[in-house]
């Protein structure tokens, strides 16, 4: 066979109204910085029972909001997604870490989630109390200290792939004629 009549497959990056359709690459600390900015833009959202998207959530709602472009499969409901992604201890959360709470008279049942943001801090949705609605606190406050149960990493430590639009094609191959 000659080489010119050889074909090759040569990836190509795709654009679409300006937007990369090729998967870029980023790594853990990439991605917890850009949740964490997710997550901090919606503080002073309102609270509302069921609520996925903006401007009402629920705490797993806005959980499950701020984690989605970056951790498939996450559960809707505190309670799931408190077995999903690997225990982590209280002295080694990293921000987007998942921080589960147990807030019902039911004991020890998972009732309600949030996001370690870093500097001893979470960020959810609240459901109750003069801080209503999507509002930073303290993990070391009272009421929260004392509900914590555990905590657990969906973001781990090797480069994640982020995809930076919506959808994007498996391969985005082009034939070339060459050697």
């Amino acid at each position: 066979m000659h080489a010119r009549n050889q074909r090759a497959t040569v990836p190509i990056i795709a654009l679409f109204a300006g937007l990369a359709l090729y998967p870029a690459r980023a790594n853990a600390d990439d991605v917890r910085g850009t949740i964490v900015s997710r997550a901090l833009s919606h503080v002073g959202s309102r609270y509302r029972t069921g609520g996925v998207a903006p401007p009402e959530f629920d705490c797993s709602g806005f959980v499950g909001y701020v984690l989605k472009p970056f951790v498939a499969g996450l559960p809707r409901l505190s309670r799931d997604m408190s077995s999903f992604g690997r225990p982590v201890d209280r002295d080694a959360l990293a921000a987007g870490d998942l921080v589960f709470f147990a807030t019902t008279g039911e004991a020890g049942a998972i009732s309600h989630v949030a996001l370690f943001i870093g500097d001893g801090k979470i960020v959810h949705a609240i459901s109750d109390g003069p801080e209503r609605g999507v509002t930073v606190t303290p993990l070391e406050a009272r009421y929260w200290k004392t509900r914590y149960r555990w905590a657990r990493r969906v973001i781990t430590g090797d480069p994640t792939v982020v995809a930076t639009a919506a959808a994007w094609p498996k391969a985005c191959l082009v034939r070339r004629r060459g050697a």
